[in-house]
């Protein structure tokens, strides 16, 4: 047991370490980050746009969330994984909800009584 505890002191297993210490540090991470905050800064203003004319919606207010999310990992550049994951959330619900909101995009709607009628397009 004497000879246990020896080692144990030795390096160090009964301290603990926070911060930077803990973390495993990726080398290529800040190459990650700067192109995420490129490419974030190419589709913020239109993200923003957007959040406006979607306010109040679930939607928007999921939007909104995973755009803070995504601003809280480029400023602390840590989980470039995360970050990334993050960051292709928010512009697939971008896209998806310019599609389903564009005028001229519109539904289309089925005869809906099971003939062969071509579709309706309907604008909202």
């Amino acid at each position: 047991c004497n000879t246990f505890v020896r080692v144990c002191r030795k390096f160090s297993f009964f301290s603990f370490t926070y911060g930077p210490h803990t973390k495993k540090v990726d080398r290529q991470a800040n190459e990650v980050f700067d192109v995420l905050v490129a490419e974030w800064e190419k589709v913020e203003d239109m993200v923003h746009e957007l959040l406006v004319v979607l306010e109040g919606s679930a939607v928007g207010m999921r939007l909104e969330q995973n755009v803070k999310t995504l601003k809280n990992y480029l400023e602390s550049k840590m989980e470039a994984e995360a970050a990334w994951h993050c960051y292709r959330k928010v512009v697939n619900e971008f896209a998806s909800a310019i599609k389903n909101r564009t005028p001229g995009m519109g539904r289309t709607v089925s005869g809906g009584s099971g003939t062969t009628t071509p579709a309706v397009v309907v604008d909202e």
